[in-house]
């Protein structure tokens, strides 16, 4: 819920927060995609959730975490 409402505050707002929005959620993304392709590095599993991502690897939650903490921080 806090994600939509975030969503909204960032449109409501404009200028930068709807890209921040944007940004937290794609580096997120990149962070958890290159911790699994690079080996020194690849040494951890997330527990399985309803919605996985990236070859089962990745749950959906993990990425929406990343945003919602970047939110706090503002």
């Amino acid at each position: 819920m806090s994600l939509v409402y975030a969503c909204l505050a960032a449109l409501r707002s404009g200028g930068r927060y709807i890209y921040l929005w944007f940004t937290t959620i794609l580096h997120g993304l990149v962070v958890e995609s290159a911790s699994y392709v690079i080996p020194d590095i690849d040494n951890f599993w997330h527990a399985q959730s309803m919605i996985m991502l990236l070859g089962r690897r990745l749950p959906l939650h993990i990425v929406l975490l990343c945003k919602f903490i970047s939110h706090l921080m503002m």
